[in-house]
């Protein structure tokens, strides 16, 4: 009622001086004046700024002008100003009045209206809306700010930034508006909502091990968790590609019966307590079908080895790029020219007598990981986001990569890209592995018509095909040595063990350095970004034990010992993701750690999956303060 009879009494005022103000300009000048110490009012700077443009008009006025300049209140100029544009009116009193009889003076609370029921801040005894009058938020000067976010109380409708309205924490859930944790177990209010658990019972609380954060869009401060995270490898995704071509005719047979047994079957046996640890997937390379998928990736051990079986006995290998696709899963289409003796196309000429080339076509459509009997949503073999990918390519030849189309050729040129094609590359594959941290064995089977192993494959090459591919994607053992073998005989026999072996080596005895990132499934984005964004940094705190690591700075353990536990303080933070509802929304986000080689200043760009932490993230309803 008192705010009722305020609020009339400001309108009459007003009507007085709209209808019985005096024609004389010295008179209307005095009446602005007593205006002129409400300097609360959020339209003086308004009022100023017309002033100021009002005295560049004409020469004419430069004599009020000049004094309206100094006068911080209405002048004669800025009403008429305001006429013209309907500008708003203060209608508080002086500053060093307390209309609403809140404690608050008008000059601290100003002429703004926070919470949008036209009523102003200083005529407002609820500021913020929030059901909690202004002078319970703030019993004394200077007015309490709970949060420390630059609100006081009285103008903040989340007064202790626990993402929880004070009008819902007074109301709804009857937990105390002043303490994000009103219980004191631990875990901020809205975390407990979120999660089902009762803020206002210290006993009923978030079980250990599992982690919220709550968010609040913009806020001045990052949240931080403490994390413990192993280092042993929680699973494996094994990528065979097969060479498909017509050299490996004689040995291909012998060698896929060596992977089934001393392959599949091994791994199988070692982890068959755990028997979702390590999957497999099979890809064939060649040219007439230069990329085909027979098996995504599955933890059946039958699906996999028939997925082996079958020989199409092709043109040349294409391993580098079956590679990019089966890292990436995106269509691909495009034309492939072959190349011969210096020249390329599909008809060459050679002693003067024509010869046809076939070239091959890429008609690859985007992986398609949504089936009931797909392992994960990871490139166009379906791997596991929270596996360590390892791709095993076994060929008897160094992969073919092509020149774009127009380029000069010579004799040892393999292929063209057709006018128009989208070109791959030795970079863009070990990119696209370095992305999702995938490893590399290498298996050459080659062997001349003599019997002796002919290592093509770039095998002892330091530039070679796989030479390349192990030092890029840190596939070293503990000696610095690459994962590459040959067959023993040419006949494809003598190489299973070595693989298994190798698989072994690169899951329990690699020195790695390790570091954390962001990671969620792709449902959750916010605004279309992801949730990974909400992970914003952290900071090593400790190794356990202290000796399964030889060193750390600020974000990176280095030389980790595999089954190391390490620990980080991880920073969350939200600045894309606002809520505009009137509920609070939950997302998923990851941190995980990954192992590598870390750059000088201790970021790992190729790090491999070892294991991750969920967390639940909370964003509270709308912008809160």
């Amino acid at each position: 009622m008192k705010k009722f009879w305020a609020l009339l009494a400001a309108m009459m005022l007003i009507c007085f001086f709209t209808a019985c103000g005096s024609d004389d300009d010295d008179d209307e000048g005095d009446s602005d004046s007593n205006l002129s110490s409400d300097t609360g009012s959020a339209d003086s700077t308004a009022d100023t700024a017309d002033s100021a443009t009002d005295s560049t008009d004409s020469s004419s006025d430069n004599d009020s002008a000049d004094t309206d300049s100094t006068d911080s209140g209405n002048t004669d100029s800025e009403a008429d100003t305001e006429d013209e544009n309907d500008g708003p009116t203060c209608i508080c009193g002086p500053d060093g009045d307390d209309d609403d009889s809140d404690g608050i003076l008008n000059g601290v609370e100003g002429c703004g209206d926070y919470d949008g029921d036209s009523i102003p801040n200083c005529m407002d005894p609820d500021s913020d809306g929030d059901g909690i009058l202004d002078n319970q938020e703030c019993p004394e000067q200077p007015c309490r700010d709970t949060d420390g976010d630059g609100a006081p109380d009285y103008m903040d409708r989340d007064s202790d930034n626990d993402g929880i309205t004070d009008k819902d924490e007074k109301q709804k859930y009857g937990t105390d508006p002043l303490k994000k944790d009103t219980d004191g177990d631990g875990d901020d209010d809205l975390a407990e909502v979120a999660y089902g658990s009762d803020p206002l019972n210290d006993n009923d609380h978030i079980p250990a091990g599992i982690f919220y954060v709550v968010l609040p869009y913009q806020a001045p401060d990052d949240v931080t968790r403490t994390l413990t995270f192993s280092t042993k490898i929680e699973a494996i995704d094994v990528a065979i590609f097969f060479d498909d071509s017509g050299s490996m005719g004689d040995e291909q047979e012998k060698l896929r019966d060596e992977i089934k047994t001393s392959v599949i079957d091994v791994i199988a046996e070692k982890f068959k307590d755990n028997p979702n640890y390590a999957a497999f997937g099979v890809v064939k390379f060649g040219w007439e079908k230069p990329y085909s998928v027979r098996q995504t990736m599955t933890t059946s051990a039958e699906l996999v080895k028939k997925g082996l079986d079958g020989f199409d006995n092709q043109g040349n290998e294409l391993a580098i790029y079956s590679m990019y696709l089966a890292a990436t899963g995106e269509a691909y289409n495009s034309r492939l020219l072959p190349c011969a003796m210096g020249q390329c196309g599909e008809n060459i000429t050679l002693f003067g007598m024509p010869i046809p080339l076939k070239p091959t076509t890429y008609n690859v459509a985007k992986a398609d990981c949504s089936g009931a009997d797909k392992l994960g949503t990871v490139g166009g073999l379906c791997m596991r986001q929270k596996s360590m990918p390892i791709f095993v390519v076994i060929t008897d030849e160094k992969s073919d990569d092509c020149v774009s189309f127009g380029a000069p050729v010579t004799a040892n040129t393999d292929c063209m890209f057709d006018v128009g094609a989208k070109e791959l590359s030795i970079e863009a594959s070990l990119g696209a592995m370095g992305g999702i941290g995938a490893k590399f064995i290498g298996i050459d089977s080659g062997f001349d018509d003599n019997g002796k192993a002919t290592y093509s494959a770039g095998t002892k090459d330091k530039k070679g095909f796989f030479q390349t591919f192990a030092t890029y994607t840190g596939s070293l053992d503990d000696k610095g040595n690459p994962f590459i073998y040959h067959t023993e005989k040419a006949d494809g026999t003598g190489i299973g063990g070595n693989i298994a072996e190798a698989i072994d080596s690169l899951t329990t005895l690699i020195e790695m350095d390790i570091t954390t990132a962001g990671m969620a499934d792709p449902s959750q984005k916010c605004n279309d970004i992801s949730a990974a964004n909400f992970v914003v940094s952290s900071k090593t705190v400790s190794a356990d034990p202290e000796n399964g690591v030889s060193g750390q700075n600020d974000t990176t353990f280095f030389k980790i010992q595999q089954g190391t536990d390490v620990t980080f303080d991880v920073h969350f933070h939200n600045d894309f993701c606002l809520n505009t509802t009137n509920t609070w929304w939950e997302f998923e986000a990851s941190v995980k750690v990954i192992g590598g080689q870390a750059a000088a200043d201790g970021s790992i760009a190729n790090g491999s999956y070892l294991s991750s932490r969920l967390v639940h993230v909370v964003i509270p309803e709308g912008t809160i303060r």
